[in-house]
C-alpha cells in the first residue's frame, strides 16, 4: 500500500510519526510475507530464542532495538569474545567480606548473577552479540536458557533461575568473525529460530543518510517504495499495523486502529523500488553527493566480497599479492558520517571539490589498513591507489580526469558501464560509444 500525504504540509508526517532521525531502522528483508521486525515479534510472542546471521552493519542489533522500544524495554547487550567465559554471561561466585558485631571480618562466598540471568529474571531482552566468538564449551553452557522451560543455572549447579514471561533472547553473529570462523555450535543453533539478514541495498543506505540531514523531511524519504509500519503493544500482546492516508490500520487490512501505543518504523519494499528525485537545489545536491558516496563504497565492498578470482579477472592482473588483498568492508555508518561532514563543511562555505577530496581521503583511511596500503595489485597500482581511483570514478576527486579513470574503469564490465550510461539518459548507441572511447 502506498502512503499518501498532503502536499501542502511537508512537516505533517514528521509531526504524526515519531521516528528518531539519529536512531532508526528501515526494514528491508523481503523474503517473507512478514518483515524482519514482525518475524522477531512472532518469535518473541512464542518465547523462541532468535539467532540472526549477517555481515556487520546490516542492522541486526538495530532491528532488535525496534522491537525493544515497542515493548518499552532497554535490552541488555553482551559483547561476546573469544575470552568470554560462561560465568561472565551467566554469573559466578564471588568472595566478599562481612563485618561481625564484634568487629571481626569474615569472608563469604556469594553468587553474583550475570546479565543473562538478570535479564531472564527481570523479563528483559538480552542480546548476545557475536555469539559465535564464544568457545563451543561456553556456547553449550547456554543451552538450558534456550529450552522450552527456559532455565539457567550456575556451573556448580547451585543456582536455578527460571525465565520471566516477558524475557526474550537474541543471538547475533557473523560467521566470518567467529573463533577460527566457526558457525554456531550445532546444539545452540537447533534451539533457535534462524533469521538471515542480507546486505542493505544501496537505495536504503542512501535514504538512511539523507534522513539524518535536517533539510530532509520524512515525506521526502517516504515515497512509493517506502512504507510506514508499526508494532502496537496492547493487552499483553503485540499487533502489526501500517500507516496510510494519515491513519493507522491493522496490517494488510482496512480496519482502523485507534491507539497511542504504536511504535513506528520504516519499511522498504524492494518489489516496488523507486528512485529519489528532488527539484529543490540543495536537496538535489545532497542527493547526488549521497549517491556518489554510496556507489563508491558499494564498488569497494564488492571488491572485498567478490573474492580473489573475480578481482583478478576484473583487474586483468596475475599478481599473487592480490590474494592478500585486505579491504575493510564499508558500513552504512561510514556513509552517514561522510554525509554529515559534507553538510557541515558546505554550510561553512567550502566548495564541493574541496570537500569531496577530503571525503575520498577518509574512505581510503577507513577501508585500507595501514599495513596493506602499498601492496601492489598490478604494476602501476597499489591498494590505496586502487581505492582512490574507485573514488575518482564516482566523482569523489574534484581534480580527477579521464586519463586517471581509464586505468580503473576496466574493473567494470562493458555491459554494466553501458547500463549506467543508459540510466543517465544516454541512447544505446551513445552509451556504447562512450564505453568504447573511455574504457578501452
Amino acid at each position: 500500500m502506498v502512503i499518501k500525504v498532503k502536499e501542502n504540509d511537508e512537516k505533517e508526517m514528521d509531526q504524526q510519526i515519531n521516528i528518531d532521525r539519529k536512531d532508526f531502522y528501515i526494514a528491508n528483508q523481503n523474503n517473507s510475507n512478514f518483515d524482519e521486525i514482525q518475524r522477531l515479534a512472532i518469535a518473541y510472542l512464542n518465547k523462541q530464542p532468535v539467532a540472526i546471521e549477517g555481515e556487520p552493519g546490516v542492522g541486526k542489533n538495530q532491528a532488535i532495538k525496534i522491537l525493544a522500544k515497542a515493548l518499552h524495554k532497554e535490552p541488555y547487550r553482551i559483547r561476546c569474545t573469544e575470552e568470554t567465559m560462561a560465568r561472565d554471561i551467566i554469573g559466578g561466585e564471588k568472595l566478599t567480606a562481612e563485618h561481625s558485631p564484634n568487629g571481626s571480618i569474615a569472608t563469604k562466598t556469594i553468587f553474583v548473577p550475570g546479565k543473562l540471568m538478570n535479564g531472564m529474571q527481570e523479563g528483559n531482552l538480552v542480546i548476545l552479540d557475536e555469539v559465535n566468538q564464544l568457545s563451543p564449551t561456553v556456547q553449550k553452557a547456554l543451552n538450558s536458557a534456550l529450552e522450552d522451560h527456559r532455565t539457567l543455572g550456575d556451573i556448580e549447579g547451585n543456582i536455578d533461575a527460571k525465565a520471566h514471561e516477558e524475557f526474550g533472547l537474541f543471538l547475533t553473529y557473523n560467521p566470518d568473525t567467529g573463533v577460527a570462523k566457526y558457525d554456531l555450535e550445532v546444539a545452540l543453533r537447533d534451539r533457535c529460530k534462524l533469521l538471515y539478514f542480507e546486505n542493505i541495498p544501496p537505495e536504503i543506505k542512501l535514504r538512511i543518510a539523507l534522513l539524518r540531514i535536517p533539510e530532509f523531511t520524512l515525506e521526502d524519504i517516504v515515497q512509493d517504495s517506502m512504507l510506514i509500519r508499526g508494532i502496537e503493544k496492547q493487552d499483553g500482546t503485540l499487533n502489526f499495523v501500517h500507516y496510510a492516508d494519515n491513519t493507522w490500520y491493522e496490517f494488510n487490512k482496512n480496519k482502523k486502529v485507534e491507539s497511542k501505543s504504536i511504535h513506528p518504523y520504516l519499511y522498504f519494499d524492494r518489489k516496488n523500488e523507486s528512485k529519489l528525485e528532488f527539484t529543490n537545489e540543495k536537496k538535489h545536491e545532497y542527493l547526488q553527493i549521497g549517491k556518489a558516496i554510496v556507489n563508491a563504497l558499494e564498488e569497494i565492498g564488492n571488491l572485498k566480497r567478490a573474492g580473489t578470482k573475480d578481482l583478478r579477472r576484473k583487474l586483468g592482473s596475475d599478481y599473487d599479492e592480490i590474494s592478500r588483498l585486505n579491504i575493510t568492508s564499508p558500513s552504512p555508518r561510514l556513509i552517514n558520517k561522510l554525509m554529515e561532514d559534507y553538510v557541515l563543511l558546505r554550510n561553512k562555505g567550502y566548495t564541493t571539490g574541496e570537500i569531496l577530496s577530503d571525503i575520498a581521503t577518509t574512505i581510503v583511511d577507513y577501508t585500507v589498513p595501514a599495513n596493506e596500503r602499498y601492496i601492489q595489485v598490478r604494476a602501476d597500482t597499489n591498494i590505496a591507489q586502487l581505492v582512490q581511483k574507485i573514488c575518482a570514478l564516482y566523482g569523489l576527486f574534484d581534480n580527477s580526469n579521464i586519463q586517471e579513470l581509464r586505468s580503473i574503469i576496466r574493473i567494470k564490465s562493458k555491459e554494466s558501464m553501458i547500463t549506467e550510461f543508459r540510466e543517465k539518459g544516454y541512447s544505446a548507441s551513445m552509451a556504447k560509444k562512450l564505453v568504447e572511447e573511455y574504457a578501452y
